[in-house]
């Protein structure tokens, strides 16, 4: 799955060049590509997520991770018997350089 996702983070700045973030995020689905198969609708064209990071910025250089953690559905994977809940979690690490 391909995703264009736009942050919405609130950040909050603490003594000591530290920062934290906190807020959600929307996916947009650019794609269903697996190897050499598309799929079709397979899942959901939105995807919500909310979030939460830590970092640190010392001069023109930061550092920071955050966690994103999934409230809908990837898609509809009703099979009769079962549906099951997939949702999306995400992990980044960034560093940041200050032109």
């Amino acid at each position: 799955l391909t995703y264009l996702t736009v942050p919405v983070m609130a950040k909050f700045t603490a003594p000591g060049g530290f920062y934290f973030e906190l807020g959600p995020q929307v996916g947009f689905k650019l794609g269903e590509d697996y190897g050499d198969q598309t799929f079709d609708d397979f899942a959901n064209d939105l995807d919500l997520s909310a979030g939460a990071g830590i970092g640190f910025k010392l001069g023109p250089v930061g550092i920071g991770g955050r966690y994103l953690v999934g409230l809908s559905k990837v898609g509809d994977f009703d099979t009769g018997t079962t549906d099951p809940d997939f949702k999306n979690s995400v992990i980044q690490v960034g560093v940041s350089f200050r032109l």
